[in-house]
């Protein structure tokens, strides 16, 4: 027998999901240093972006290219804010950063001193002038000479984090290399031979190496640090919020560039009697060190809120084509990292050789274009870098961020068949119940569960879309055993991430092993019209009653059998007669036939 489902559309055994126009809303917001704020991005222009002096966020970055890949090829609404910030450090996320000073002042007034709320005041407006929403001004003491009150302001920028709160879905973030002193490490690892009338810091072997050994050791307070932002976006996301953590590329082209230098470590490789050190190696080593400590402090806080997938689900392939098997949906974590980066970008790093330079780089090298003197935006991905970095993003979707939608209802053991849960009537544990759909790319969704001890039964984790579910248990079984007929609810629709649809219910009825026919009646609740079909069963019979709940929007009303054939176990074959009533509030099954 074959349920009805909420509309008053006859449901299918296998039904069909064709879609339907249901938008996807998701709010994106961006964290992070320089990499996610875009540095560098702007293909060879300086390009500031919006927000405070001295971010550099760039319209052209990764994550305003992955979300527009969102909106134009995946349909989604998308709201995107980026808040990342070139400089900033992973305690930079949680606490105001203090950006830079400047000095102010201001003639007394007659009676004023320097103390004064308004001569206090006036400091605090001129300095913030042309402050945005992100900014504030700290101001310092006041000294007063000659009448004239003068004060040091300091630009204090907001928190990133403060845009992160219930209504986000997704966050994309790179940090910790600023942890580690990365601007330090690239000048004095890489920079040499640049003509020092440029103004950039020559490199320093012995420097570096210090750098580099220093960094590996702060790896573990970054790693903690790192553990406390996550747990932190944890408790400002809802529920099914994600988090997309990107590792950074290789900062050299060569596997092994060493260099003579000074003062290094014991046991290094000498050539021709000279001490010498690889700052590609090391550099190479510690980016690799950089990728484990962000993995093991996402596995930390995936597996601390009871998340059991792999943080690194790509697990340093390189096939950013290849979809992570529990990604699309299913998912399986919190925070995601990608790790691709370094694999991705191989070969396309800046070359660290004095004189040469990489024609197929995605990243600004020293002297790249006379605008990439600024040291802001050497060693960062450039317009290239940065679609290549929206491209590893794709193969996730939406990292499961849209799945947090359900479905839900119940099945229950309808004793005396009246298609309805009465009082003393229990759950029906162990059901199959099937929910089919569509993916946004046209692929299948299919999700298998049983009804739990109460007769329970619920869909997590869904994308919003137009859904199917049914009972998925094949006919069959003892006298004693329970068996249902395909019962199937159609076009249930979950308009927006987070929405909920419940109250489908599947009524349950004993088996009876004889062979019978089953006639159905299908109706909803306050319509006349009622939809009646003939099923021939040379199988065991059993019967199947599938509800909508009146407060979810309607109810199927019972399904019949041959009460009286099936009582004294006869063989028979019972053909029943289709028909519509178009104003009776009930019908009877009508045999017309008996063999």
């Amino acid at each position: 027998m074959i349920g009805q489902p909420a509309t008053a559309q006859t449901a299918t055994a296998q039904p069909e999901i064709t879609g339907a126009a249901v938008t996807r809303h998701l709010s994106i917001v961006q964290l992070g240093d320089s990499y996610s704020a875009g540095n560098g991005a702007g293909a060879g222009t300086y390009d500031t972006g919006d927000g405070p002096r001295g971010c550099h966020r760039s319209a052209v970055n990764w994550g305003e290219r992955y979300a527009q890949w969102l909106r134009d090829e995946r349909g989604y609404d998308v709201t995107y804010v980026n808040r990342a910030c070139s400089g900033a450090a992973t305690d930079d996320l949680l606490n105001p950063y203090k950006a830079d000073q400047r000095s102010y002042w201001t003639p007394l007034r007659a009676g004023e001193t320097g103390n004064d709320p308004a001569v206090l005041g006036r400091l605090r407006q001129d300095c913030s002038a042309g402050f945005g929403p992100e900014e504030s001004a700290e101001i310092g003491p006041v000294n007063v000479t000659y009448g004239i009150a003068s004060a040091v302001c300091t630009r204090v920028i907001a928190p990133q984090i403060n845009a992160v709160g219930a209504d986000t879905d997704l966050v994309l973030l790179t940090i910790g290399g600023n942890d580690v002193r990365f601007a330090d490490i690239v000048l004095r690892c890489f920079a040499f031979g640049i003509p020092k009338a440029l103004g950039i810091p020559a490199g320093d072997i012995a420097e570096c190496e210090r750098l580099t050994r220093r960094a590996t050791g702060d790896l573990t307070l970054v790693q903690t640090r790192l553990v406390t932002l996550l747990t932190r976006l944890h408790q400002r996301m809802p529920a099914g919020g994600r988090v997309v953590l990107l590792t950074y590329p290789y900062l050299s082209s060569r596997e092994h560039y060493p260099l003579p230098g000074m003062h290094l470590p014991p046991g290094t490789q000498t050539t021709f009697g000279e001490t010498t050190f690889d700052p590609s190696a090391a550099v190479r080593t510690l980016g690799d060190r950089g990728d484990a400590i962000q993995i093991t402090a996402a596995d930390t806080v995936n597996q601390s809120f009871g998340f059991t997938g792999a943080s690194d689900p790509a697990a340093h392939t390189c096939s950013p084509d290849t979809l992570p098997v529990d990604s699309a949906d299913t998912p399986g974590r919190f925070v995601t990292v990608v790790d691709t980066v370094k694999c991705h970008f191989a070969g396309h790093e800046p070359d660290p050789a004095i004189g040469q330079r990489n024609p197929d780089r995605w990243m600004n090298e020293f002297l790249d274009g006379f605008l990439a003197l600024d040291q802001n935006l050497i060693y960062h991905p450039n317009s290239e870098g940065h679609r290549q970095l929206a491209n590893l993003l794709k193969p996730f979707g939406d990292f499961g961020a849209s799945a947090r939608s359900s479905i839900s209802g119940n099945a229950y053991l309808d004793a005396d068949r009246n298609g309805r849960q009465d009082l003393g009537e229990p759950g029906a544990p162990g059901v199959a119940i099937q929910l089919t759909g569509t993916n946004p790319d046209g692929t299948a969704i299919r999700r298998d569960t049983t009804t739990n001890a109460s007769g329970a039964w619920t869909f997590r984790d869904l994308i919003p879309g137009v859904y199917a579910v049914q009972e998925d248990t094949p006919r069959g079984g003892s006298a004693a055993s329970t068996a249902l007929d395909p019962g199937t609810f159609t076009d249930i629709v979950l308009d927006r991430v987070g929405s909920t649809a419940t109250g489908y219910t599947f009524a349950v009825q004993n088996v009876r092993s004889v062979q019978a026919v089953q006639t159905g009646r299908a109706r909803r609740t306050g319509q006349a019209e009622l939809v009646e079909h003939t099923e021939q069963s040379e199988q065991t019979p059993q019967s199947l009653r599938a509800a909508r709940t009146e407060d979810a929007g309607g109810t199927l009303l019972p399904l019949a059998v041959a009460g009286a054939m099936l009582s004294v176990g006869v063989p028979a074959t019972i053909m029943m007669i289709r028909r519509r009533a178009l104003s009776a509030p009930r019908s009877e099954d009508v045999p017309v036939s008996q063999d």
